[in-house]
């Protein structure tokens, strides 16, 4: 049982080492200036690696320019996992493959971090991003490693910790002068850090 244990956490920092720090890609040297850098500091630099549409995300836009209903907390959902978003080969104008565009008008929660332009403490639209380090320090990012997000029922505070955000699910390219500037988008019903100690399904149905 103990060896089972160790094994099981040592996979999970394997998986934590090669996602989030990626060192055959980043310099060390920069993972340390990042680190050192104020949370205003991070925000710009990681706002500046948008598309330049994204660049453009507006606080003060409406939550429901369509005048659609609020989106509720779906009942029910998946979990959607990065990696089912980006481990294919694409370039811009390409189709995207049918296991990905079966997600679209799916209930899904996706983790990851926030990035938003300005210094606003809460937002209305954002993009959700798998890694802070790759996003701002890796290689310029592509279309498929990063979510827009929206909300709908109002904003939601800015955080550099990680997120699960729930909602509808879309899968569309946004081109913006030739320049693909979205890929994946989802209509947002929550946006909550994960809580540290997830309740049982039998604590959920007792608070029913």
């Amino acid at each position: 049982m103990r060896y089972a244990a160790l094994v099981l956490v040592l996979a999970v920092l394997g998986v934590i080492f090669y996602v989030i720090l990626q060192p055959q890609e980043i310099d060390p040297r920069l993972v340390e200036a990042w680190r050192k850098m104020t949370p205003s500091q991070r925000r710009s630099l990681a706002a500046s690696r948008l598309p330049a549409e994204g660049r453009g995300l507006q606080d003060g836009r409406s939550t429901n320019p369509a005048g659609e209903d609020v989106l509720q907390v779906p009942k029910e959902w998946f979990i959607l996992e990065w990696k089912e978003l980006t481990a294919f080969p694409w370039q811009p104008g390409q189709p995207l493959p049918d296991s990905v565009r079966s997600y679209h008008g799916e209930n899904v929660r996706l983790q990851g971090f926030m990035v938003a332009p300005g210094d606003a403490a809460e937002v209305v639209r954002f993009v959700l991003v798998p890694s802070p380090f790759r996003w701002s320090l890796g290689p310029i990012p592509s279309a498929r490693e990063f979510v827009t997000v929206r909300m709908t029922s109002g904003k939601v505070l800015y955080t550099e910790n990680l997120v699960n955000a729930t909602g509808r699910f879309s899968v569309e390219e946004e081109r913006v002068e030739g320049q693909t500037v979205g890929l994946y988008h989802l209509t947002a019903a929550s946006v909550e850090e994960p809580a540290l100690f997830p309740p049982s399904p039998h604590e959920e149905e007792e608070h029913e």
